[in-house]
């Protein structure tokens, strides 16, 4: 979830405010103390909401690759600092 709320707020510029929980994908699971890498990126906007995959992937370094673990989509919404009157995504 952090990591999709800062890909929101920095793609936005003002602070978002979580809307929605999408699919959640569990592929394989993450053993403690395991090498974690996570990945975002903005894959949707409209009028104020903002769209946000991340993935989870565990890296195998005797193995030499990595193993998708999770995939998580998360909703955002803009709202004026003091109002809740939503805002336009940037361009």
């Amino acid at each position: 979830f952090e990591l999709g709320f800062s890909t929101a707020y920095l793609f936005a510029g003002r602070r978002p405010y979580f809307s929605a929980l999408g699919d959640v994908t569990f592929n394989n699971s993450v053993a403690i103390g395991a090498l974690l890498d996570l990945r975002s990126a903005v894959v949707y906007t409209e009028r104020s909401d903002i769209q946000v995959h991340v993935s989870a992937r565990v890296h195998l370094p005797e193995e030499g690759s990595m193993v998708r673990t999770n995939d998580f989509a998360f909703t955002f919404d803009l709202y004026e600092a003091d109002n809740v009157t939503p805002l336009r995504c940037p361009k």
